[in-house]
């Protein structure tokens, strides 16, 4: 049975490394979508998966078994596809909950794979939608304005994506940007410090990646 819930986890295929913010996501009721082999490493967080998306080629036995006895809503496409199963799942969990969409296990393993799935934040639909989480690194598109919360300390990087990034505007930092430009290829925006419990980003025009590493563990409300 779906959930209610107006977010959804998207759990993929990469190296098994479960977000700081777990427990807080958790308790959201999630809808929980398993990208193909995903589904072991949703099951390693505590994750039940409410459907499970991709050619299924990388499911192992057990896993199959599991699905089948829990009558796992699966969506299956075959192995040529135009597709990755992370987007395709990402697909499904933007079409079924109306507000953000968290992609887990996402890094590591391939750089391909680990790209294309950062590229998927561009996706029609997954802009001001969707970001990463992995360990303690979250990974957010800006097209016009963010809002992270933190502590100080924290790093944040802002990468122009695709193109230039200018008029960027970053509030809460050590090195504060006012209507400045980041160009593309120019390793600039690296490795920023949160001064403040949030950092608000804006930008005039262009794509920015905002890579927010945490220092320490999110503490429990």
């Amino acid at each position: 049975m779906m959930p209610s819930s107006q977010v959804a986890l998207v759990v993929c295929n990469g190296e098994y490394s479960p977000p700081v913010c777990l427990e807080e996501l958790r308790r959201l009721d999630p809808l929980v979508v398993a990208a193909d082999g995903g589904l072991a490493n949703a099951l390693r967080m505590g994750l039940e998966p409410h459907a499970l998306v991709g050619d299924l080629d990388s499911l192992t036995d057990d896993l199959r078994g599991w699905a089948q006895k829990r009558e796992l809503v699966s969506i299956p496409h075959p192995a040529d596809k135009d597709e990755t199963d992370a987007e395709l799942a990402l697909s499904y969990a933007l079409a079924h909950v109306q507000g953000p969409a968290v992609i887990l296990c996402a890094l590591g393993g391939r750089i391909d794979h680990a790209l294309a799935n950062i590229f998927l934040l561009a996706m029609p639909g997954a802009r001001g939608r969707a970001y990463l989480a992995s360990g303690p690194v979250e990974i957010h598109l800006v097209e016009r304005e963010l809002v992270l919360s933190g502590q100080p300390g924290d790093l944040l990087s802002l990468l122009p994506f695709g193109s230039d990034a200018q008029g960027i505007w970053a509030e809460g930092v050590r090195w504060q940007l006012r209507g400045e430009t980041l160009r593309l290829g120019f390793a600039r925006g690296v490795s920023n410090i949160f001064t403040a419990e949030r950092v608000r980003i804006r930008l005039e025009s262009g794509l920015l990646l905002a890579i927010h590493t945490r220092q320490r563990a999110k503490e429990a409300p």
